[in-house]
């Protein structure tokens, strides 16, 4: 087991690892971070939430948690059950009171009042007008 000049075999691995324990050191951090961002890149397509890894100029990272991406419905603002009116002075029907508010500009609740109540400028019209 003893080479030439008297050495062993482990001490010859002992003064090769000291002398070159920076590559080696390099190459475990290699496969670490290479090992971690193959699981990372796994789990995102699985569709869980991975950090993700940012740098640096200095090279250094820096890991930052993102939330998932969320879907937010938009809901769209609109009369629940439009109430068709008829304006009595021009003569002009409209879809609802809203729409009767907007191209009219007179006040909603003036709108809402008489059409419910006395009938003096607006009225309402069947539900089947617009339909």
């Amino acid at each position: 087991m003893s080479s030439d000049d008297g050495t062993t075999k482990f001490e010859k691995c002992k003064q090769h690892l000291s002398r070159n324990k920076r590559v080696y050191a390099a190459a475990t951090g290699g496969v670490v971070v290479g090992g971690s961002i193959v699981g990372i890149v796994m789990l995102r397509n699985a569709g869980f939430q991975v950090p993700e890894i940012q740098q640096n100029a200095k090279n250094t990272a820096l890991i930052v948690w993102k939330s998932p991406p969320t879907n937010i419905a938009l809901v769209r603002r609109a009369c629940p059950d439009p109430i068709p009116v008829l304006d009595k002075s021009t003569g002009e029907a409209y879809g609802s009171i809203n729409r009767a508010a907007e191209m009219t500009k007179t006040a909603y609740a003036a709108i809402r009042n008489d059409v419910h109540g006395a009938q003096d400028r607006w009225g309402r019209l069947p539900d089947s007008v617009f339909a």
